[in-house]
């Protein structure tokens, strides 16, 4: 499995996202191989499909509902546990790896 973490320079989610897709890994035990990508052009995040920062992509596809289209370097907000917050929920993340699987 292929992951990549979508992020702009300085993004203040980051180590939210960072710790939470850690915690999910290691709770489904899953063996995957995890990149940091720095988008700061809007171009990239166009081809890369960046929905904001960060975006977690899982053998290349947004889990969290975008479509392919488009791209943004503003902050993403995701909807985790009954609220918007930075970062996607570990439950929504082991929820996204195990229907990767």
């Amino acid at each position: 499995m292929e992951i990549e973490i979508l992020h702009v320079p300085g993004c203040p989610n980051l180590g939210l996202a960072r710790a939470r897709l850690a915690a999910a890994l290691e709770q489904t035990a899953t063996v995957a191989t995890v990149h940091e990508v720095v988008v700061a052009d809007p171009a990239e995040a166009h081809q890369l499909g960046m929905h904001g920062s960060p975006t977690i992509t899982i053998d290349g596809r947004d889990p969290f509902g975008q479509d392919a289209t488009g791209g943004s370097l503003s902050c993403r907000l995701y909807w985790s546990g009954g609220r918007s917050d930075g970062a996607p929920g570990i439950v929504e993340l082991i929820e996204a790896i195990g229907a990767a699987v």
